[in-house]
């Protein structure tokens, strides 16, 4: 495998992280996390996708591809709903990091590479985003190609 793309660009806390390789899909765990990563997300990604590309973020995993998150990570509890029955939410919780920077809330979670799926490319059938982070994947495999070790013979009892 040269490359995994997690893909948050409708993240909910309810959904699945979709691991796309190019050799299949491999299990990750927080202590066996290696190889060479790109990240897409977009406005569609809320709740706990915004907090897995912030945790990425954090540990140095990859680039970002994307537009910034939905913006509403912690909670909305004060909908006010509009003359036209559509509905207005603002976050009333917030976080911030070990720097002391707030992160998420009524913003979104920002990308490092900033490209957004325009609604020409999307009606032509392109994916501006995907295609970025194939480019990038496909870059950073060049720049750092990585393998994973051999699995090595199981003991017998």
């Amino acid at each position: 495998m040269d490359g995994i793309f997690p893909d948050r660009q409708t993240g909910t806390k309810d959904d699945r992280i979709q691991y796309l390789a190019r050799h299949g899909t491999v299990p990750l765990s927080r202590q066996h996390i290696v190889g060479n990563y790109v990240l897409i997300s977009n406005e569609n990604n809320g709740s706990d996708g915004e907090a897995f590309v912030e945790d990425f973020k954090a540990r140095k995993l990859g680039p970002v591809v994307g537009v910034p998150s939905w913006g509403g990570l912690v909670g909305i509890l004060n909908g006010q709903t509009t003359v036209d029955n559509g509905k207005v939410e603002q976050s009333n919780n917030a976080f911030y990091n070990a720097e002391g920077k707030w992160l998420v809330e009524n913003h979104g979670a920002d990308p490092d590479i900033l490209i957004d799926n325009d609604p020409q490319s999307v009606m032509a059938g392109k994916d501006p985003q995907l295609e970025k982070a194939i480019e990038t994947a496909m870059q950073k495999i060049k720049d750092h190609p990585f393998t994973f070790p051999p699995v090595p013979q199981y003991r017998k009892p």
